[in-house]
């Protein structure tokens, strides 16, 4: 696992080149706070990419 910084504000999830997940909204709700993804989404979308790149091996 990799980390890099990245913008004020930014956060992305990345696995082998792929974005998983990013905070979105729009300016308004990132300044309050809000546009995280939800965690249990990630990590199914995280488990799904491994579990293909197993697959395919």
């Amino acid at each position: 696992m990799t980390r890099k910084a990245g913008a004020p504000g930014q956060f992305d999830v990345v696995v082998d080149g792929q974005v998983v997940a990013s905070r979105g909204g729009n300016v308004l709700t990132r300044l309050l706070g809000g546009g995280w993804p939800d965690p249990e989404d990630v990590v199914a979308k995280v488990e799904a990419l491994l579990a293909a790149k197993k697959a395919n091996r």
